[in-house]
């Protein structure tokens, strides 16, 4: 009887380590599937959290080209293209090509008479003082600026001082107006008296040019 009783003993008490051991080993299973979803969720709030940080810096970011995106920058491209000029001068001989620069902040064209005389002209809108300015200058020396400009509608006008001949001050207007969406025309005045008389020096009209 105590041989059994002693064989049981044991058997019990192994038994008993056994589910110790058992029961340790469960824990730590427990513990380490814990411890994986704390992981999870650690990595988790940590890519939520810098998505969200990117999201606030991209919309908080300036455009790169915040020209494109005004309105009241845009209301020159009407002009944009490529054109033939026809003036008193050099009737159907000029040609223009007018595109836009620097981010769309700009519009450039390039004007040429067909013999040998060129011109640019430089117009943009200042979104800090919410003002139009430009400026001409040709292959003779000849640089004019304008210094103030409305551009809206489908028309553009210009106004810019220059020195005339013995020194005279003269004030230089040019209008830009859309007639249609392949034809334009530019004209330019000057005036000795301060816009109480204008004189025509150009007129152009522009067809668009055909591809």
């Amino acid at each position: 009887m105590s041989r059994w009783v002693g064989i049981v003993e044991r058997h019990g008490a192994g038994a008993t380590a056994g589910a110790a051991v058992e029961g340790t080993l469960k824990n730590n299973s427990d513990f380490e599937r814990s411890l994986s979803l704390l992981r999870i969720g650690v990595v988790g709030a940590a890519c939520f959290f810098a998505l969200g940080l990117l999201s606030t810096r991209a919309a908080a970011a300036p455009s790169s080209e915040p020209c494109a995106s005004n309105e009241t920058s845009r209301q020159l491209d009407f002009w944009v293209g490529n054109w033939n000029v026809s003036d008193q001068e050099s009737p159907g001989q000029a040609s223009s090509r007018v595109s836009l620069a620097l981010g769309k902040c700009l519009v450039v064209e390039n004007w040429s008479d067909g013999a040998g005389n060129r011109g640019e002209n430089f117009f943009g809108y200042n979104v800090p003082d919410k003002t139009w300015g430009g400026m001409f200058a040709d292959n003779r020396g000849q640089l004019h600026l304008f210094v103030r400009g409305t551009v809206a509608g489908g028309k553009a006008v210009f106004y810019g001082p220059s020195r005339g001949a013995h020194g005279v001050t003269v004030l230089n207007r040019i209008t830009i107006f859309r007639i249609s969406r392949d034809r334009v025309e530019q004209t330019w005045e000057q005036s000795t008296d301060d816009g109480a008389k204008w004189t025509t020096v150009f007129h152009g009209e522009y067809s668009r040019a055909k591809r």
